[in-house]
């Protein structure tokens, strides 16, 4: 589709599953796969993180980010914290 970077926050993303969606405020939410994020190591990414993504397609033509990188990786640690008290909280725990 697009070679333009576009900017937006991780919603979600389940490394188990290796997928997870990608929020951006002028437009609809974008599915992300872990095949799609450049970085070091092992390619995961954390609730509350800022990236940097171009836009192409799937199988069944529907838009999805793509060449995903990580704008600020030094706020993985923050988001990670965040994301454990979010899930305790919904849980009741």
């Amino acid at each position: 589709m697009s070679e333009e970077k576009y900017v937006g926050t991780v919603l979600w993303f389940d490394a188990r599953l290796g997928y997870g969606f990608i929020g951006r405020a002028d437009d609809k939410d974008l599915f992300v796969h872990w095949s799609d994020v450049t970085c070091e190591g092992f390619k995961t990414l954390k609730k509350g993180q800022e990236v940097a993504f171009s836009l192409g397609t799937n199988k069944r033509e529907q838009p999805k980010a793509i060449n995903v990188v990580i704008i600020n990786p030094e706020a993985t640690e923050e988001a990670s914290e965040d994301g454990e008290e979010d899930e305790k909280e919904a849980s009741g725990s």
